[in-house]
């Protein structure tokens, strides 16, 4: 990375973080969808999970691989930014 510019250089940290920021969330994400399947009281912790995902990618541009869409991930995260927390 020494004789990488600087700008470059820059530019590669962000991807890497913003990726790191995209896995987090969907790792949170599949956590609400098993939460959903196994406890029927789950809202709280659906909320403070949804305020992480928000607090994580609401404001990045990202783009979910395949298997996140097909298994609702999507849907999930789309519902975490829309909330009004």
């Amino acid at each position: 990375m020494y004789c990488i510019d600087q700008d470059d250089k820059i530019e590669l940290l962000k991807q890497v973080y913003e990726h790191a920021r995209l896995t987090k969330a969907k790792d949170l994400a599949y956590k609400v969808k098993k939460l959903a399947k196994e406890e029927d009281d789950y809202e709280e912790q659906r909320d403070r999970l949804f305020q992480a995902i928000k607090e994580l990618i609401g404001n990045m541009t990202f783009q979910l691989d395949p298997k996140s869409i097909a298994d609702g991930i999507d849907e999930i995260i789309k519902a975490s930014i829309n909330i009004s927390k």
